[in-house]
């Protein structure tokens, strides 16, 4: 369980976060945090992973976590940044058996590396130099150097901006699996309401560095939420196969 109290953090003088309060995230589900551009979602994932210095307090299964530098909550929590570091000179595995080491001394690093690419889909990738891939398949790399090491808490900042429709939809869906299988607690910063509605177990709005709404899909995100935080009007339907549907009529 996570759970975050009175959070607050900004860059200098300029507050980006407020007295933000998101009560326990159960092992073995997804949250995403959600909000317009300069929201504070990112800050507030950075915040979490302790990267970015705030105020406030962090509860992980029941012990405060706050004063813990980054280099001990790394040992819990897993952050997947937006995009790699450019020019680095390893291979995709050399990297994924890199991020695994540095956490654990697992002898069989090469083998459950191997086994992460493949169920991403990039085992294709294995032997490919960092520097020489898209944007969408750097992503995807980065994605694996956060699974393989098998976090309690796995932050993901923007997981699916660069992958196309169908590798967005497997991505999401190997994070639900591989979610509920570990018992992680995932938490993902997404823009697109869909796939957010469809995957996460829990929606957390943002707006002007303050929680606006949060909940379940169903409860969460309504008519006057999107009003509020995007600044449209829209409707919240569902179609002929259950899913979550938010359609935009036109900017408020």
């Amino acid at each position: 369980m996570l759970s975050v109290e009175k959070l607050s953090a900004g860059y200098g003088k300029k507050s980006v976060l407020t007295d933000i309060d998101i009560a326990g995230m159960p092992a073995g589900t997804i949250t995403a945090f959600l909000g317009q551009n300069g929201a504070g979602k990112s800050t507030l994932l950075r915040s979490l992973a302790g990267l970015h210095r705030a105020l406030g307090t962090l509860h992980l299964n029941g012990a405060d976590i706050t004063s813990h530098s980054p280099a001990q909550r790394a040992r819990a929590i897993t952050y997947m940044p937006q995009s790699l570091p450019q020019r680095v000179a390893l291979t995709v595995l050399e990297a994924t058996i890199g991020a695994l080491r540095a956490s654990s001394r697992d002898p069989d690093a090469v083998k459950r590396s191997l086994a992460v690419l493949e169920r991403l889909g990039i085992s294709n990738l294995a032997m490919a130099q960092l520097d020489s891939l898209s944007g969408g398949q750097r992503q995807l790399a980065s994605l694996a150097q956060a699974l393989v090491r098998k976090p309690r808490v796995l932050l993901l900042d923007e997981p699916t901006s660069a992958l196309d429709v169908a590798h967005q939809i497997r991505v999401m869906r190997t994070i639900r699996e591989i979610t509920e299988e570990q018992g992680i607690i995932a938490i993902a910063v997404l823009h697109d309401l869909g796939l957010a509605c469809r995957w996460c177990d829990r929606l957390v709005l943002l707006s002007g560095g303050r929680v606006v709404s949060d909940g379940e899909p169903d409860t969460a995100l309504t008519p006057d939420v999107l009003n509020q935080v995007y600044g449209v009007t829209g409707r919240i339907e569902r179609c002929s196969r259950g899913y979550i549907q938010v359609l935009i009529d036109e900017v408020a």
